[in-house]
Protein backbone atom coordinates (compact mmCIF):
# COMPACT_ATOMS: atom_id res chain seq x y z
CA UNK A 1 0.00 0.00 0.00
CA UNK A 2 1.43 3.11 -0.86
CA UNK A 3 2.46 5.55 1.96
CA UNK A 4 0.77 9.25 1.59
CA UNK A 5 3.13 11.65 1.40
CA UNK A 6 3.64 14.29 4.27
CA UNK A 7 2.57 17.92 3.76
CA UNK A 8 4.66 19.91 3.33
CA UNK A 9 5.42 22.65 5.82
CA UNK A 10 3.55 26.11 5.21
CA UNK A 11 4.33 29.29 7.49
CA UNK A 12 2.08 31.85 8.62
CA UNK A 13 2.86 35.02 10.02
CA UNK A 14 1.41 36.07 13.65
CA UNK A 15 -0.64 39.15 12.85
CA UNK A 16 -0.92 39.82 16.87
CA UNK A 17 2.64 39.76 17.36
CA UNK A 18 3.71 41.98 14.37
CA UNK A 19 0.72 44.02 15.60
CA UNK A 20 2.28 44.19 18.79
CA UNK A 21 5.65 44.96 17.09
CA UNK A 22 4.54 47.64 15.06
CA UNK A 23 2.75 49.23 17.80
CA UNK A 24 4.09 53.23 18.17
CA UNK A 25 6.44 52.42 15.24
CA UNK A 26 3.88 53.09 12.05
CA UNK A 27 5.38 56.73 11.34
CA UNK A 28 8.58 55.00 10.58
CA UNK A 29 7.30 51.69 8.76
CA UNK A 30 5.35 53.86 6.66
CA UNK A 31 8.72 56.37 5.78
CA UNK A 32 10.24 53.00 5.15
CA UNK A 33 7.98 50.90 3.11
CA UNK A 34 6.07 53.73 1.42
CA UNK A 35 8.39 56.59 1.24
CA UNK A 36 6.40 58.92 2.65
CA UNK A 37 7.98 62.03 4.30
CA UNK A 38 8.32 62.29 8.27
CA UNK A 39 6.36 65.57 8.20
CA UNK A 40 3.48 64.47 6.57
CA UNK A 41 3.09 61.66 9.20
CA UNK A 42 2.79 64.50 12.42
CA UNK A 43 -1.29 64.69 12.59
CA UNK A 44 -1.34 67.59 10.71
CA UNK A 45 -3.96 67.95 7.82
CA UNK A 46 -1.73 67.68 4.12
CA UNK A 47 -1.83 66.71 0.50
CA UNK A 48 -2.62 63.34 0.09
CA UNK A 49 0.51 61.29 -1.52
CA UNK A 50 -2.02 59.05 -3.82
CA UNK A 51 -4.89 61.72 -5.15
CA UNK A 52 -3.11 65.08 -4.27
CA UNK A 53 -5.27 68.10 -3.42
CA UNK A 54 -3.83 70.49 -0.67
CA UNK A 55 -5.39 69.41 2.82
CA UNK A 56 -7.22 66.37 3.14
CA UNK A 57 -4.54 63.85 4.21
CA UNK A 58 -2.94 63.03 8.26
CA UNK A 59 -2.54 60.45 10.15
CA UNK A 60 -5.25 59.88 12.94
CA UNK A 61 -3.58 57.39 15.00
CA UNK A 62 -0.12 56.92 15.00
CA UNK A 63 0.08 54.28 17.71
CA UNK A 64 -2.46 52.13 15.79
CA UNK A 65 -0.67 53.57 12.51
CA UNK A 66 -3.70 54.82 10.95
CA UNK A 67 -4.05 57.41 8.10
CA UNK A 68 -7.01 59.64 6.65
CA UNK A 69 -7.77 60.87 2.98
CA UNK A 70 -10.85 63.00 2.97
CA UNK A 71 -11.84 61.69 -0.40
CA UNK A 72 -9.86 58.34 -1.68
CA UNK A 73 -9.02 56.83 2.16
CA UNK A 74 -12.18 57.20 4.50
CA UNK A 75 -13.30 53.92 5.08
CA UNK A 76 -11.60 50.41 5.89
CA UNK A 77 -8.59 52.90 6.80
CA UNK A 78 -8.45 51.52 10.94
CA UNK A 79 -4.82 50.71 10.92
CA UNK A 80 -1.28 50.32 9.38
CA UNK A 81 -1.62 47.20 7.60
CA UNK A 82 -4.41 48.98 5.87
CA UNK A 83 -2.29 52.36 5.06
CA UNK A 84 0.53 49.66 3.85
CA UNK A 85 -2.05 47.83 1.12
CA UNK A 86 -3.70 51.18 0.47
CA UNK A 87 -0.10 52.99 -0.16
CA UNK A 88 1.53 50.06 -2.16
CA UNK A 89 -1.51 48.69 -3.75
CA UNK A 90 -1.37 45.62 -2.75
CA UNK A 91 -2.76 42.25 -0.56
CA UNK A 92 -2.96 41.91 2.93
CA UNK A 93 -0.55 39.15 2.76
CA UNK A 94 1.30 41.11 1.35
CA UNK A 95 1.43 44.29 3.47
CA UNK A 96 1.49 41.75 6.33
CA UNK A 97 5.41 40.05 4.85
CA UNK A 98 6.62 43.48 3.95
CA UNK A 99 6.08 44.92 7.36
CA UNK A 100 7.13 41.67 9.13
CA UNK A 101 10.12 41.97 7.16
CA UNK A 102 10.79 45.79 8.17
CA UNK A 103 10.44 44.85 11.89
CA UNK A 104 12.62 41.25 11.46
CA UNK A 105 10.22 39.14 12.43
CA UNK A 106 9.58 35.85 10.73
CA UNK A 107 7.39 33.45 9.73
CA UNK A 108 6.21 30.05 11.83
CA UNK A 109 6.50 26.84 10.34
CA UNK A 110 2.72 25.21 10.98
CA UNK A 111 3.29 22.24 9.64
CA UNK A 112 -0.50 21.62 8.82
CA UNK A 113 -1.39 21.73 11.97
CA UNK A 114 -3.08 24.02 14.20
CA UNK A 115 -1.05 26.62 15.55
CA UNK A 116 -0.96 27.27 19.75
CA UNK A 117 -1.99 30.48 21.31
CA UNK A 118 -1.30 33.31 21.04
CA UNK A 119 0.62 35.30 23.03
CA UNK A 120 -2.35 37.90 23.25
CA UNK A 121 -4.55 35.01 23.86
CA UNK A 122 -2.39 32.86 26.37
CA UNK A 123 -3.29 33.07 30.22
CA UNK A 124 -0.35 34.79 31.60
CA UNK A 125 -1.25 33.09 35.05
CA UNK A 126 -1.02 29.81 33.59
CA UNK A 127 2.32 28.90 34.86
CA UNK A 128 1.57 30.56 38.43
CA UNK A 129 0.22 28.73 41.31
CA UNK A 130 -1.34 31.36 44.01
CA UNK A 131 0.11 30.18 47.86
CA UNK A 132 -1.39 32.10 51.04
CA UNK A 133 0.28 35.24 52.03
CA UNK A 134 3.61 35.42 54.06
CA UNK A 135 4.52 38.56 55.73
CA UNK A 136 7.71 37.16 57.31
CA UNK A 137 8.47 35.84 53.99
CA UNK A 138 7.72 39.49 52.47
CA UNK A 139 9.50 41.21 54.79
CA UNK A 140 12.93 38.63 54.72
CA UNK A 141 12.84 39.58 50.72
CA UNK A 142 12.78 43.71 50.93
CA UNK A 143 15.05 43.60 54.34
CA UNK A 144 17.39 41.74 52.03
CA UNK A 145 16.82 42.19 48.60
CA UNK A 146 14.70 45.26 47.82
CA UNK A 147 16.31 47.98 50.59
CA UNK A 148 13.42 50.85 50.49
CA UNK A 149 10.40 48.50 50.31
CA UNK A 150 8.42 47.43 52.83
CA UNK A 151 5.71 44.64 52.89
CA UNK A 152 2.94 47.13 53.33
CA UNK A 153 4.00 48.50 49.15
CA UNK A 154 3.73 44.41 48.39
CA UNK A 155 0.03 44.43 49.05
CA UNK A 156 -1.35 48.09 48.14
CA UNK A 157 0.40 46.54 44.87
CA UNK A 158 -2.11 43.94 45.21
CA UNK A 159 1.15 41.50 44.87
CA UNK A 160 0.77 37.40 45.44
CA UNK A 161 2.83 34.72 46.55
CA UNK A 162 2.80 31.81 43.97
CA UNK A 163 5.23 28.93 42.43
CA UNK A 164 6.50 29.60 39.18
CA UNK A 165 6.22 26.52 37.15
CA UNK A 166 6.23 24.19 40.18
CA UNK A 167 9.88 25.07 40.79
CA UNK A 168 10.75 28.84 42.12
CA UNK A 169 8.94 30.88 44.61
CA UNK A 170 8.07 34.09 43.83
CA UNK A 171 6.44 37.41 44.53
CA UNK A 172 4.26 38.09 41.34
CA UNK A 173 3.00 41.70 40.97
CA UNK A 174 -0.41 41.98 38.74
CA UNK A 175 -0.52 44.35 35.73
CA UNK A 176 -3.46 45.59 35.04
CA UNK A 177 -4.76 46.61 31.74
CA UNK A 178 -7.73 49.54 30.26
CA UNK A 179 -10.04 47.58 32.51
CA UNK A 180 -7.52 48.08 35.70
CA UNK A 181 -9.10 46.26 38.70
CA UNK A 182 -12.38 45.59 37.31
CA UNK A 183 -11.06 42.83 35.25
CA UNK A 184 -8.55 40.22 36.02
CA UNK A 185 -4.52 41.03 35.48
CA UNK A 186 -3.19 40.99 31.95
CA UNK A 187 0.33 39.80 33.05
CA UNK A 188 2.48 39.23 36.00
CA UNK A 189 5.86 40.89 37.12
CA UNK A 190 7.95 37.96 38.85
CA UNK A 191 10.54 38.35 41.80
CA UNK A 192 12.23 35.04 43.26
CA UNK A 193 12.14 35.54 47.01
CA UNK A 194 15.22 33.67 47.50
CA UNK A 195 16.64 37.31 45.20
CA UNK A 196 17.71 34.66 42.65
CA UNK A 197 17.40 34.56 39.01
CA UNK A 198 14.32 33.45 37.06
CA UNK A 199 14.41 31.70 33.87
CA UNK A 200 13.44 33.29 30.61
CA UNK A 201 12.33 31.59 27.88
CA UNK A 202 12.58 32.49 23.96
CA UNK A 203 11.61 30.25 21.43
CA UNK A 204 14.92 29.13 19.56
CA UNK A 205 17.21 30.86 22.29
CA UNK A 206 19.07 29.53 25.05
CA UNK A 207 17.29 29.88 28.73
CA UNK A 208 18.14 33.41 29.68
CA UNK A 209 18.51 33.92 33.74
CA UNK A 210 17.09 37.43 34.66
CA UNK A 211 16.43 39.14 37.94
CA UNK A 212 12.37 40.16 36.90
CA UNK A 213 10.56 38.34 34.42
CA UNK A 214 7.06 38.93 32.81
CA UNK A 215 4.89 35.88 32.64
CA UNK A 216 4.55 34.63 29.05
CA UNK A 217 1.28 35.53 27.74
CA UNK A 218 1.70 39.14 29.59
CA UNK A 219 0.60 42.60 27.93
CA UNK A 220 1.15 46.23 28.37
CA UNK A 221 -0.39 47.81 31.15
CA UNK A 222 0.25 49.50 34.58
CA UNK A 223 1.17 47.98 38.19
CA UNK A 224 0.57 49.78 41.44
CA UNK A 225 -2.16 50.46 43.98
CA UNK A 226 -3.96 51.18 40.46
CA UNK A 227 -8.14 51.45 42.05
CA UNK A 228 -6.46 55.01 43.60
CA UNK A 229 -6.29 56.17 40.18
CA UNK A 230 -9.24 58.06 40.53
CA UNK A 231 -9.58 59.80 43.78
CA UNK A 232 -5.53 60.54 43.61
CA UNK A 233 -4.55 64.00 43.22
CA UNK A 234 -0.88 63.64 42.57
CA UNK A 235 0.61 60.25 40.51
CA UNK A 236 3.95 59.27 40.30
CA UNK A 237 4.95 57.69 36.96
CA UNK A 238 8.15 55.97 38.14
CA UNK A 239 10.20 53.36 35.70
CA UNK A 240 10.48 50.04 37.39
CA UNK A 241 8.55 47.88 39.52
CA UNK A 242 10.62 48.19 42.51
CA UNK A 243 10.62 52.18 42.65
CA UNK A 244 7.38 52.25 42.92
CA UNK A 245 7.34 50.08 45.61
CA UNK A 246 9.96 52.03 47.65
CA UNK A 247 7.86 55.14 46.82
CA UNK A 248 4.79 53.55 48.21
CA UNK A 249 6.67 52.43 51.53
CA UNK A 250 7.51 56.26 52.07
CA UNK A 251 6.36 56.76 55.60
CA UNK A 252 5.51 60.38 54.86
CA UNK A 253 3.97 59.92 51.38
CA UNK A 254 0.73 62.14 51.20
CA UNK A 255 -2.65 60.04 51.49
CA UNK A 256 -3.55 61.75 47.93
CA UNK A 257 -0.53 60.64 46.56
CA UNK A 258 0.39 57.27 44.52
CA UNK A 259 3.05 55.59 42.82
CA UNK A 260 2.20 53.54 39.79
CA UNK A 261 4.98 51.74 37.21
CA UNK A 262 4.43 50.57 33.47
CA UNK A 263 5.36 46.86 32.64
CA UNK A 264 7.38 47.46 29.24
CA UNK A 265 10.19 50.10 30.94
CA UNK A 266 11.47 53.06 29.99
CA UNK A 267 11.25 53.00 26.16
CA UNK A 268 7.50 51.73 26.20
CA UNK A 269 5.46 54.21 24.29
CA UNK A 270 2.76 55.51 26.76
CA UNK A 271 -0.70 54.00 25.95
CA UNK A 272 -3.37 56.40 25.10
CA UNK A 273 -5.58 54.87 27.53
CA UNK A 274 -2.62 55.13 30.12
CA UNK A 275 -2.00 58.89 29.62
CA UNK A 276 -6.14 59.17 30.04
CA UNK A 277 -5.75 58.16 33.35
CA UNK A 278 -3.83 60.93 34.07
CA UNK A 279 -6.48 63.94 33.24
CA UNK A 280 -6.18 66.76 35.59
CA UNK A 281 -3.96 65.14 37.82
CA UNK A 282 -0.18 66.37 39.43
CA UNK A 283 1.73 64.22 37.19
CA UNK A 284 5.57 63.22 38.20
CA UNK A 285 7.29 61.24 35.69
CA UNK A 286 10.67 59.87 37.25
CA UNK A 287 12.88 57.53 35.68
CA UNK A 288 16.55 56.03 36.09
CA UNK A 289 19.41 58.80 35.42
CA UNK A 290 20.67 57.03 32.53
CA UNK A 291 20.14 57.30 29.04
CA UNK A 292 16.70 55.05 28.26
CA UNK A 293 15.52 56.24 31.60
CA UNK A 294 15.99 60.37 30.61
CA UNK A 295 14.88 59.51 26.67
CA UNK A 296 11.79 57.42 28.05
CA UNK A 297 10.88 60.73 30.03
CA UNK A 298 11.58 63.38 27.78
CA UNK A 299 11.48 61.91 24.14
CA UNK A 300 14.02 62.15 21.64
CA UNK A 301 14.08 62.80 17.73
CA UNK A 302 13.85 59.36 16.12
CA UNK A 303 16.33 58.32 13.46
CA UNK A 304 14.20 59.27 10.50
CA UNK A 305 13.61 62.61 12.11
CA UNK A 306 10.61 61.86 13.77
CA UNK A 307 9.85 62.97 17.26
CA UNK A 308 8.89 60.25 19.98
CA UNK A 309 7.62 61.79 22.38
CA UNK A 310 8.44 60.89 26.04
CA UNK A 311 5.82 59.88 29.21
CA UNK A 312 6.46 63.76 30.47
CA UNK A 313 5.22 65.58 27.27
CA UNK A 314 2.36 62.71 26.71
CA UNK A 315 1.04 63.25 30.29
CA UNK A 316 1.24 67.22 30.05
CA UNK A 317 -0.99 67.14 27.30
CA UNK A 318 -3.95 65.57 29.97
CA UNK A 319 -2.39 66.70 33.47
CA UNK A 320 -3.41 69.49 35.73
CA UNK A 321 0.23 69.74 36.35
CA UNK A 322 2.85 67.74 34.65
CA UNK A 323 6.05 67.45 35.93
CA UNK A 324 9.21 65.48 35.19
CA UNK A 325 11.80 64.82 38.15
CA UNK A 326 15.16 64.08 37.42
CA UNK A 327 17.48 62.42 40.23
CA UNK A 328 20.56 64.10 41.70
CA UNK A 329 22.92 61.73 39.86
CA UNK A 330 24.84 61.92 36.40
CA UNK A 331 23.04 60.28 33.41
CA UNK A 332 24.67 57.52 32.87
CA UNK A 333 24.64 55.81 29.81
CA UNK A 334 23.22 52.32 31.25
CA UNK A 335 22.14 50.96 34.29
CA UNK A 336 22.16 54.50 36.24
CA UNK A 337 20.64 55.15 39.80
CA UNK A 338 17.45 54.90 40.82
CA UNK A 339 14.64 56.34 42.81
CA UNK A 340 15.44 53.41 45.54
CA UNK A 341 18.98 54.26 45.63
CA UNK A 342 18.20 57.88 45.93
CA UNK A 343 16.01 56.82 49.27
CA UNK A 344 18.49 54.93 50.24
CA UNK A 345 20.94 57.50 50.76
CA UNK A 346 23.26 56.28 47.92
CA UNK A 347 25.87 59.07 47.14
CA UNK A 348 26.10 60.81 43.74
Amino acid sequence: MARTPKKAATASYDVELIRAAARGRWPEILSHLAGLDASTLTGSHGPCPKCGGSDRFRMIDAEAGALLCNQCFNSKNGDGFAAIQWLLDCKFNDALSKIADYLGIDPTPTNGKRRGKKPKDADPAEQLTFQPWNEGLAMTWCVLHKVGCLPHALTAAHCRLARYRDQYTVFAIPIWGPKLTAADPVGWTLYNVSGGLLPKFTKDKPVEWVKVKMTYGSQPGLMGPVERLADAATVWKVEGPTDMLAMLSLPDLPADTIAVSNANGAGERPPAWVVDLFARKNARVLHDADDAGERGAAGFEDRDGTRREGWAESLARVAGDCRHVRLPYRVEKDHGRDLRDFINGVEA
